[in-house]
């Protein structure tokens, strides 16, 4: 998929970002596909709530995150190899106890109170096709260009990247929102949740990922996959 930074290269330029940066940004951009409620886009599955379940699935000890039924998430729209059918139902917390769990295509599934696991208010995920700009950036060779404020930076950064992503709490695909180090980039990143509010887990501001081999996600081995999480503490 063609990623169209005109825009961007434009409202950078103008704003005096680096061209070092810049380039940087415009040439390691990546596709992805952002879910939420408040997106503008089809029905593509679900957030929070009980998790729904095929019947002899175990119940898990972290909070249901989503199930996102995959043949409605077009591959080519990501930068992952997603799969073209059944659904992928993610679990998490700030313990790393997460998972992520395949459902083949047609099993049927009943929405499964958990005793003693928090569960979410329930919404509805809605897709949209965004551009994923790299987080890791600031160690290109800036020139003699002034740096001195490198949070004024990252705002004019963010302010002109306006648009291009859509602030849904779950990611497909793209790079990983951090607050410290990004998480282990020898495995794929598959998806994101960045909690919208400070106190949804036990640290402040957390981010969840799910990161995978990529021979285990061509293999369709997602119970391979590994969580880990971030947060503003």
């Amino acid at each position: 998929m063609t990623i169209d930074l005109t825009t961007f290269r434009e409202r950078a330029t103008m704003a005096e970002v680096p061209p070092a940066i810049v380039t940087r940004l415009t040439d390691t951009a990546r596709t992805c596909v952002t879910l939420g409620a408040n997106v503008t886009g089809p029905v593509v599955g679900v957030f929070g709530g009980d998790p729904p379940m095929p019947a002899g699935m175990p119940d898990h000890d972290s909070p249901f995150i989503a199930a996102v039924d995959c043949a409605l998430v077009p591959a080519y729209r990501t930068d992952v190899v997603w799969p073209r059918e059944g659904y992928l139902l993610f679990f998490g917390d700030d313990y790393d106890r997460g998972e992520v769990r395949h459902v083949p295509p047609g099993t049927p599934m009943v929405e499964r109170q958990v005793p003693g696991v928090a569960t979410f208010e329930r919404r509805e995920l809605r897709m949209s096709v965004d551009v994923s700009l790299s987080p890791l950036v600031w160690d290109v060779d800036y020139g003699d260009d002034d740096l001195e404020d490198i949070d004024d930076l990252e705002e004019s950064v963010a302010s002109c990247a306006a648009g291009l992503h859509s602030g849904g709490p779950v990611q497909i695909g793209g790079y990983p929102a951090c607050w410290n180090d990004p998480p282990n980039p020898d495995k794929v990143l598959l998806a994101t949740f960045s909690a919208e509010d400070e106190d949804t887990f036990s640290m402040p501001w957390t981010i969840l990922y799910w990161r995978i081999d990529e021979a285990d996600l061509l293999a369709g081995n997602f119970a391979k996959a590994e969580q880990s999480h971030d947060s503003a503490a």
